[in-house]
Parts: C-alpha cells; structure tokens; sequence
C-alpha cells in the first residue's frame, strides 16, 4: 500500500509514563475501549529522558506496579507491555540517551546502558505475545545535547540495539524484529540569514546526525522519527516542511536504507492555537496531508492528558457528569474525529479537494478534507468562517447510501463555571477542557442539503450500494438539552453494523444480515429484513426485529413486537 493510504499505523497514541494509568478502572482504559488505537508509544516525551538509574526513575519503569495518585508513580514497562497484549497492539519503546552521555567527556557509559538493555529484556521475556514495533533512540535531542552530540549517542546505541534485537529473536520464539528509530532534525528552530531570512535548521542538523554514524550504523536505522504540532495561528505549508524535510534529508545520505519509513511519533495540534471542533478540523487536514505526503506511522499525542488543552479525551469530569461513576472520560472534539477517521478511513487514499467536492455544493467559507476507495468516500467539512453556510448533495447518483455526523461544540450543564464550548480565547495558562457533541443522521434518514454553522463540522460518508456499512453515534453527551445525539441511522442493503450509544435513537436496519446495539436511551429500533442480531441496551427500547431469523437480547424494560 502506497504512502497516501490511511493504514492502522495512523492511529497510534502515546501512553505518558507519569500521566497515564492502564488500571481496570483507568479513564486511559475506558477511552480504549470507545476507540480503536493501533499501537502505543511508552513512557512517553521528556519523561523518558528523566528517568535514570541515579534518581531511580529506571527502578520504577522496571519495578513493580504503584497506585496512581501515590508517590513517584509511573506506568510500569510491563504495565505498558501488558496492555498492548490485551489490545492487540504494537508498542514503540522510547530508549533514554542523555543519562548514558557525559557532556564534560563526550563519553558514552556503556555499562549503565547495557544494565538498561538486560532490564529491557526481562520484562519482554515476562511478555512473550508483545509487538514491539519500534525501538526508538531518545527523545527531542535539542533539548539538552546538539545535533552531533545526538548522533554520538545514536551511534554507540544502533550496533548495542542490533545485538538486543539478534538476541530476543533468539530467546522468544516467532518474535518479530522492530525498527530502529533515529530523531530527524529538529522542526521548529531557525538562524536568520545574511539577507535577515529565517532559515530553518532542521536538515543541516539531521545531516549533522548522520555524520556521526558509521555506515554500518546507518544501514541498521530502518525508521526516522519526527514530532509535529502545527500551530493553527501560522500558515501550514512550511510547518509541515520544516517537519518532513529533515526526515527526507536522510534518504540521499550514503548507507541509509532506500525504504526509510518515516514515523511522526508525536502529533497534535498546537494547544490552544484552535479549540473544539475547529482543532478537530485541523488535527484531520493535518494528518491527511502528512499522510499524503509519506508520513506512514503516527503516534497522537495528549490521548488522555488531563492537563493539555489539545488532548483528545476529557477526565476532568465533573462529578454530575459520571452517572455514578461509571463515566470517567468523554471524548472532545478531537476524540469523535479519530473515532470517525480510524473507524471508516483505512484503505482509503487522500484525495484532493476537487474530488471531495464531486457532486457536492459547497458553500462559502467550507473546506474539505477528503478520503476515498472504491466503494465509499468520506468528507470533513468545516466552516471556519463567521457565518452560516450549506453544504448539499442532491446530485449526488441514485442508490448511494449518505451518512452525516454533525459535529458542533457544546457546554456541559452541569459546569456553570466553565463553557466547554470555548466560545473565546482562552488566556495564556488556562486549560482548554474543550467538549462537543454529536447527531448523525443516515440512509432514508439523511437531508440532501445541511446548515453548518461557524464552527461546526459535518463529516459525510458517501456509499455505494452493497456496501457493508458501520455507522456509530457518540458514545457520550455533554449537553444533553441539545438532544444533538437523538439519532436517526438507516442501514443500507448489505449486513451492516449499526451503534445507538447515547440518546434516543431510530434505527433501521432495512436490509440485510445487520448487528444492531441500541445502546443507552429510549430507543426505538427495527432490523428490517434479513437475520438480525439486536442488543437493546439500558433505557426502555421498542424493538421490532422484522421478518428473519433474528436474535433479539434485551436489558428488561423493553417492548418488543
């Protein structure tokens, strides 16, 4: 599969050695269960670097498991290893660089790198089952050592990494090899020229990495590795170059491999610089374009960070917000567009906005990200502008099944001294706990033409006829006066999977052999011909399964007919 295709590897997410729990009751664990995350990076950003055997931040990575909220608390490396097995899951590890580098000297202690690499070892002989994707050596050089000083390290550590490698192939059966992974030049950091031009550094530093390493070393890197967080306040095009063409800078230097991947394992949006659905709508036109532009595995960063203004889930709920505490996190805007994307994206190529506007009419102030196979497009559409706009499909060819998910910003009740909404600014410091909610609208249910409002998004999933259909609503609300996530979702003619979640829902099933889950809510649900499966879920449900040998399991409460 070519580079301007959605794949798994897109929805990685990022577990933060001090910030993240993955215990059974964890709001890290509820978020994984609403969404799908591929592969997990661990222990994180600048924790890793932190961590050393002298003020025993190693200790407790390879210690035993502690209890959030106690002392000096991480998430423990088999902790991490764990949980990647139960989600079937790659896991990227964040090797430390600085603590086994004496600037003074310029030495590289070997020993206490090695006591590093045995620790490693045992904990991964403890997790026979885990995909160790990547290897990947340190984080954010340019934090504390130079350009070289960085490939000095990488250096000394690719032929010790090898070994490891050579040697966990030789101690787990059927394990499989990770990459190793070497840091691009840095992004964002620039020097004025003679003419008073800023000049981005990024590919002399990544060429000043490369002249560090042997060619046998370079011929062992197999990933390179770069974080990006475009600022939406700032012109796009150059932040993305000034991310990707240090990578690129590696593919012409003598004894790198011609099939560099390259890996962004860290994304975001910038925080602050766009809130709620309007940072939605930049973290997916940013993906798509560093999709498109070769970008082949990404790490999204913040996934449950309760003090990041950009994270993509929520866990500081209020406590009239938990229903009893069965509710731990909710998703942001952000969250309900991975969601999206991961859940109807994959295989798919980037496509260009002429073709996502194709049988579309599109108003003013509306831009498009677009997505598509053969048999299904996918758009998000989002007016940036200060005033209402349209968007209508009536041209679009007789039979094609349309989905809209309307996503608008939203304040919780409950919150009277915060507007989740984020209708302004937010001053330096604050944290922007941004929320939204959801109505999706599908098959006969579907307008031909929608309202969007400044600040809203519409995504649009346009199928052939045929075409096996899943179709979700949100799986929480933040206002439910709104009654923004009472949805009405109408199968098509193929065996399709449809979720209520929240709200009080219609759904159909037409034809079909369909999967229908109702969800939480006074539901109202019809399988429609075909052999159904329906699960009712809480709330009282009307259920009427249709003709077909269909299974209905209902939570008491019902009525069905």
């Amino acid at each position: 599969m070519s580079d301007e295709y959605v794949r798994k590897d897109h929805f990685g997410g990022n577990i933060i050695l001090t910030n993240d729990s993955l215990k059974g009751s964890s709001s890290y664990r509820q978020m994984a269960r609403e969404i799908q995350i591929h592969h997990f990076r661990y222990p994180g950003g600048t924790v890793t670097e932190k961590a050393t055997w002298d003020n025993g931040g190693l200790d407790r990575i390879f210690g035993e498991p502690a209890e959030p909220g106690s002392p000096d608390y991480v998430v423990t490396i088999r902790e991490a290893l764990q949980f990647s097995v139960e989600k079937e899951a790659g896991l990227t590890v964040v090797v430390p660089t600085f603590q086994f580098f004496d600037q003074s000297t310029q030495s590289f202690d070997s020993a206490g790198f090695s006591e590093y690499l045995d620790a490693l070892s045992q904990a991964m002989i403890e997790h026979p089952r885990a995909k160790i994707r990547m290897l990947e050596i340190g984080n954010e050089y340019w934090q504390r050592i130079s350009a070289k000083e960085y490939g000095a390290i990488a250096n000394e550590q690719i032929p010790l990494l090898k070994n490891f490698i050579q040697e966990m192939s030789e101690k787990i059966s059927g394990w499989q090899q990770p990459d190793i992974g070497l840091q691009a030049g840095v992004q964002w950091r620039a020097t004025q020229d003679a003419s008073g031009i800023w000049q981005p550094v990024g590919v002399r530093e990544s060429e000043e990495i490369a002249g560090m390493l042997t060619v046998d070393s370079r011929g062992l890197v197999s990933t390179v590795v770069q974080h990006s967080y475009p600022d939406a306040t700032r012109k796009m095009q150059w932040q993305e170059d000034w991310a990707l063409e240090p990578m690129r800078a590696y593919t012409t230097i003598e004894g790198f491999r011609s099939d560099l991947k390259f890996a962004l394992t860290e994304y975001n949006v910038s925080p602050l610089t766009a809130t709620g659905v309007h940072q939605a709508a930049v973290w997916i036109e940013q993906l798509s374009s560093r999709i498109a532009s070769g970008v082949g595995e990404v790490h999204h960063w913040g996934m449950n960070y309760k003090w990041l203004s950009s994270k993509l889930y929520d866990a500081k709920l209020s406590p009239g917000e938990t229903e009893e505490g069965t509710i731990i996190t909710k998703a942001t805007p952000t969250g309900q567009v991975f969601d999206i994307a991961e859940a109807s994206l994959l295989g798919k190529r980037v496509i260009s906005d002429s073709e996502a506007s194709d049988q579309l009419t599109v108003g003013h102030g509306v831009t498009l990200t677009g997505f598509s196979d053969q048999a299904q497009k996918v758009i998000f559409a989002f007016n940036g502008s200060p005033q209402k706009s349209t968007i209508s499909w009536e041209e679009l060819q007789g039979g094609t099944h349309v989905t809209v998910h309307h996503l608008v910003d939203a304040d919780s009740p409950v919150t009277a001294w915060f507007d989740e909404s984020i209708p302004s600014s937010l001053p330096p410091g604050r944290i922007a706990d941004a929320r939204g909610d959801m109505k999706v609208l599908s098959g006969d249910a579907a307008p031909e033409r929608i309202e969007v409002s400044p600040s809203e998004m519409v995504v649009l999933v346009l199928t052939k006829p045929g075409t096996p259909l899943v179709i979700e609503g949100a799986h929480n609300v933040t206002d439910p006066r709104t009654k923004m996530t009472d949805d009405h979702i109408v199968g098509g003619t193929s065996n399709d999977i449809l979720r209520g979640h929240v709200g009080d829902d219609v759904i159909m099933g037409k034809d079909g052999n369909d999967l229908i889950t109702a969800g939480k809510g006074a539901d109202s649900v019809d399988g429609g011909t075909g052999h159904d499966v329906i699960f009712s879920g809480i709330g009282a449900d009307t259920i009427n399964a249709g003709p077909g040998a269909d299974m209905v399991i209902a939570a008491g409460g019902d009525e069905l007919w």
